[in-house]
């Protein structure tokens, strides 16, 4: 449901087409899928090589074929921080820019902030940068909630940031805001 909230939102801004970026394919590739019919060009870093197989072979069954040779999929495996993995996201990236940044990976407060630090200079101005899993906060493992308060005061570099939220329940939403 919130998923779908997200997507009617970024249509609704005429976020669509261009490039999107996520990071975390997660089990099923569900938001990858997604993206695939909002953007042009879908950039996903994904740690685990067999998820990123297995989303293959879904979406062959799918399709009743193979979809993910369209030059539309980059799959970049490895952690999002890795230097290799940077630089391979910065040179999928046409004209240095994208439209949305969908945060998704890690979920500790550290590895947050990180993704963010690395990519959010990405997104031209007018794109959408998104926290998926906004609400949840279990110490030592998820805290998005805390890097999303820390942005919000301007704690992280000077410049407070409107958030929007999501929220479906008490721990599932989404926080979203657009790139100045």
């Amino acid at each position: 449901m919130k998923i779908k909230t997200f997507t009617r939102m970024l249509l609704e801004l005429g976020i669509a087409g261009g490039t999107a970026l996520e990071i975390g394919l997660g089990y099923y590739g569900s938001t990858h899928f997604l993206w695939r019919s909002l953007f042009d060009r879908v950039i996903t870093i994904e740690k685990n090589h067999e998820r990123v197989r297995a989303f293959g072979s879904s979406t062959r069954k799918y399709y009743d074929k193979w979809v993910l040779g369209d030059s539309r999929s980059y799959f970049i495996i490895g952690l999002s921080c890795e230097p290799t993995v940077v630089s391979n996201v910065y040179g999928c990236c046409i004209e240095g820019k994208i439209d949305l940044l969908f945060i998704d990976g890690d979920h500790a407060c550290g590895s947050v902030l990180t993704d963010w630090l690395l990519y959010q200079g990405l997104v031209r101005p007018g794109g959408i940068i998104a926290l998926h899993d906004s609400l949840l906060a279990i110490p030592g493992y998820y805290g998005v909630p805390a890097f999303i308060d820390q942005l919000k005061a301007g704690k992280i570099d000077g410049k407070p940031r409107q958030i929007n939220n999501i929220e479906f329940s008490k721990s599932l939403g989404i926080a979203w805001y657009q790139q100045v």
